[in-house]
């Protein structure tokens, strides 16, 4: 009897939807981050996702929304090696720049990102890059040159992703982009080596 009361309280099945509306983008979330296949810019547009639907939800409670937009931003604030996540979007030819507003942040403007990434260069190769990178950086920001969307082939790397029921390989697809030589390559390999070396 308890039961059926419960059941037919309106009451009981608003709380159930609104605990529903809480934990289903939290549930998709943690499938998408905990997938083998996640890269670093799916944290961060799945982070961005969920900061959108806790931003602009209408069915979860206000104070449950306040609470994961702050937790969200603090953190991305304290926690998160920003620059690598905002690159990771840009370097990913799908997406570029498209779902930042370089207006609202200089940060984000080709500018600000071509020094994100001249800085994340230097922090991970311990080397200054040279003047080739702000020209190869611009010109991918701009999807020029080699960068274009039809040098990089990105619509054949699309439909053979599809056909296999898969993203494109973005790692694959910088790889058939890259320099003939493997001058780079050695460079990196010999540097490793005496770092490795050293006591």
């Amino acid at each position: 009897m308890e039961i059926q009361v419960i059941i037919e309280d309106d009451g009981f099945w608003k709380a159930i939807k609104s605990i529903r509306n809480i934990l289903q983008p939290l549930a998709v979330a943690s499938n998408i981050l905990q997938a083998p296949t996640t890269h670093m810019y799916h944290v961060l547009l799945t982070l961005g996702n969920l900061y959108q639907i806790f931003k602009t939800a209408t069915g979860i409670p206000a104070e449950i929304a306040q609470g994961a937009i702050k937790s969200l931003e603090r953190r991305w604030k304290d926690n998160a090696d920003q620059e690598l996540f905002i690159l990771s979007i840009i370097l990913n030819p799908y997406i570029h720049n498209r779902c930042f507003n370089s207006t609202a942040n200089r940060n984000l403007t080709p500018a600000g990102l071509y020094k994100m990434a001249e800085c994340a260069c230097s922090r991970i190769l311990k080397e200054d890059v040279g003047p080739g990178f702000f020209t190869a950086f611009m010109d991918y920001l701009h999807k020029h040159n080699n960068y274009s969307a039809q040098w990089m082939s990105l619509d054949s790397w699309k439909e053979e992703a599809a056909k296999m029921g898969k993203e494109p390989d973005i790692i694959r697809i910088w790889e058939s982009i890259m320099p003939a030589n493997s001058a780079g390559c050695e460079c990196l390999f010999s540097k490793l080596g005496l770092v490795h070396m050293k006591k």
